[in-house]
């Protein structure tokens, strides 16, 4: 049977950040345009410029002098984009520094955990998103050791009161009983774990 292939239908799925991001490459673009363009226009324009590019490149028609004016634009242009690149990806890059660190924490049975950004920062609905799952995971893991602790009583009780059942089958039982509970408190879960520490 062949793989149905996935055709995007809907472009724009996440207005407000799409926006801003679109928004903020075509700033880009026209920041590194004006630049290159006033740049390209100053050092043609001026004598001072013209004599320092005639001496440092040894030019002397004013047509050869547009290629290193170009040269030298883009050159201005390329550092002042790459620092405000630096800055923008940023604001995308430590939110998601951040929901590596509480995916890590929770791969390790950390429930207690959330996702904390700042109120500018980008994922900002993925981040409350992705806390109320926490949240969520965390009260059915509750449940989960509640129910599991009052089987393994109740299951510890019936084989308590059982003197038919040969030792080494109850200790098997016993066994796999506390296997099971070291499986379940394996996460940790609210600050319920941190109050049965105290």
């Amino acid at each position: 049977m062949a793989e149905k292939s996935f055709r995007r239908k809907q472009y724009i799925v996440k207005k407000g950040f799409q926006s801003r991001l679109i928004t903020i490459i075509l700033l880009l673009v026209l920041i590194v345009a004006n630049i290159t363009g006033g740049l390209i226009y100053g050092v043609l324009r001026t004598d001072v410029s013209r004599g320092w590019l005639v001496n440092t490149f040894g030019l002397s028609d004013a047509d050869d002098m547009l290629l290193p004016a170009v040269l030298v634009a883009e050159i201005i242009s390329f550092l002042i984009v790459g620092v405000i690149s630096l800055f923008v990806s940023h604001r995308m890059a430590g939110p998601i520094y951040r929901f590596e660190k509480v995916t890590e924490g929770m791969s390790q049975g950390d429930f207690t955990i959330h996702v904390k950004l700042r109120d500018k920062d980008e994922f900002k609905d993925l981040a409350d998103s992705f806390n109320n799952m926490i949240n969520k995971l965390t009260e059915h893991m509750d449940e989960l050791k509640d129910s599991s602790q009052d089987y393994i009583k109740d299951v510890q009780q019936y084989l308590d009161k059982q003197k038919n059942i040969p030792e080494d089958v109850k200790k098997q039982i016993e066994g796999s009983l506390h296997t099971f509970k070291e499986k379940v408190d394996f996460f940790k879960t609210k600050y319920k774990d941190d109050e049965n520490d105290n």
